[in-house]
């Protein structure tokens, strides 16, 4: 029988887990503990969906002697199915585990809210308090009001996971390319453990569909986009700053990314000018956070960044209104403004040396005042015309014509290249012209300065005067 290999590769103890070890270690620690005048009687393991919840689970289960009774939440939605499926189940014992210990495993916890479950919430926990068993439950949304409901509760503990880095994934997927003895190129590994997002599950079965079927990887990258998406939609959506701070619990590793999202998208989230001028100061401190961090290597300050983006972002919205985001682009604005630009300075410093002394300008404010001016003239009309005259050669016209792909300049440039040539041919034999009429007049006016007689005034006799001269 082919079993799935996100069953096969399921760890089977403490050992074999990847992540959130401090969950983890808090959940072993609840189940060693647990007896039934436990003050705290259920866990909620938060996180989003394939980062090792149920798996930690089953692990923890085997290695301490547990068995594992699983129930979903959308099973037990209303009050008549909890007292129904859930109740029993926490109260007795079956035939064949009488003295066996029993974990009840309850998915989807979140799936409790809604309208359809009136009642549901309430009985579930009067269940908590009387079961002799512990209860561990699952929920992807911890803003769920039932969630947040739970989680007041005294009899309730919360253990956090979140997604895996893409190391670990690399790591855990490698491991199982070594026990199927399989061969798969490091390359692919990387995309697998990149493209998944974090989910684990989903990097096992795309391993498993590129190795039996399709040489070509197709995790999508939008998968990564939709959970950066979901991210920021539970940070804008936040009620309070503590909210907010948990939502960044969950942030992908790309920190600088996600201020560049923020960026893009923080504006529509405000209603006033002054909301966007504090939302827009609170990202300004965490890029100086950021950039210090970079430049210092101090990832301790790494705290405050969130802070900003997180609490502080969340106070800054006085108004709390959210819009919600379907789809981010796949590069943020900055980058795409980032590159325009490095284009826009190569292009006036390649043209610098040329325009600049046609210009009677220095070239620095050439490319720092006046390129803006001419890049738009030249393209403009008969731009083509004054490219020709300023002798513009062929890489100057397609570094001008690269960002703007409707100008007509590369079409244009060599008919305008002609008729300046015809025109400076023509200005030459003009000029030609004058200058020998000028030759001629001015040399007639010195012949005729040499014919005329110059009386030469007598030689002296000497320097020095005689008596002779004076008597």
């Amino acid at each position: 029988m082919n079993v799935p290999w996100v069953e096969r590769y399921r760890p089977s103890s403490r050992n074999g887990l990847v992540g959130n070890l401090a969950a983890i270690d808090g959940l072993m620690h609840f189940l060693r503990t647990w007896t039934t005048k436990s003050k705290v009687k259920a866990a909620i393991l938060l996180g989003p969906a394939g980062c090792g919840k149920t798996s930690s689970v089953y692990a923890l289960a085997n290695d301490l002697g547990y068995t594992v009774m699983e129930v979903n939440a959308s099973d037990t939605r209303k009050k008549a199915s909890i007292i129904e499926i859930l109740e029993p189940a926490t109260r007795f014992s079956s035939l064949f585990d009488e003295d066996s210990k029993r974990i009840i495993l309850m998915d989807e916890v979140d799936g409790l809210s809604g309208t359809h479950d009136r009642g549901g919430l309430n009985e579930f926990i009067k269940v908590l308090q009387n079961t002799r068993y512990p209860i561990i439950g699952t929920a992807n949304d911890p803003e769920s009001a039932n969630i947040v409901k739970l989680l007041k509760r005294k009899e309730v503990r919360a253990f956090r996971f979140t997604r895996l880095s893409e190391a670990e994934i690399f790591e855990l997927l490698l491991n199982i390319t070594e026990q199927q003895k399989v061969d798969v190129s490091e390359q692919v590994l990387d995309q697998l453990s990149t493209l998944s997002a974090g989910d684990i599950r989903a990097a096992i079965n795309e391993l498993e569909s590129h190795v039996y079927g399709s040489s070509e990887v197709h995790v999508e990258q939008r998968d990564k986009m939709r959970t950066l998406v979901e991210l920021l939609n539970d940070l804008f959506r936040a009620k309070d700053f503590k909210a907010a701070r948990r939502v960044l619990s969950n942030a992908p590793s790309d920190y600088y990314r996600l201020l560049l999202y923020l960026f893009d998208e923080s504006v529509h989230q405000c209603k006033t000018p002054k909301e966007v001028a504090a939302v827009y100061d609170q990202l300004a401190n965490a890029d100086l956070v950021y950039n210090r961090i970079m430049r210092t290597q101090n990832w301790s300050l790494l705290k405050y960044f969130f802070d900003y983006i997180g609490p502080a972002l969340n106070i800054a919205r006085s108004e709390k209104h959210f819009k919600k985001i379907q789809k981010l682009p796949n590069i943020p604005s900055s980058f795409m403004a980032r590159g325009r630009s490095k284009s826009y300075n190569s292009s006036a410093l390649s043209l610098a040396p040329t325009v600049a002394p046609r210009l009677h300008i220095s070239r620095n404010k050439f490319i720092h005042q006046e390129y803006r001016y001419f890049e738009k003239i030249i393209l403009g009309e008969n731009g083509s015309e004054i490219a020709a005259d300023l002798n513009l050669s062929d890489d100057h016209i397609s570094a001008l014509a690269k960002n703007h792909p409707t100008t007509k300049l590369e079409d244009e440039i060599e008919e305008a290249r002609s008729k300046i040539g015809k025109i400076r041919a023509e200005r030459g034999k003009l000029e030609t012209s004058t200058i020998e009429g000028l030759d001629l007049f001015f040399g007639d006016h010195k012949v005729e300065e040499q014919d005329d007689e110059i009386e030469e005034e007598p030689e002296e006799k000497g320097s020095q005067l005689s008596l002779d001269d004076f008597f």
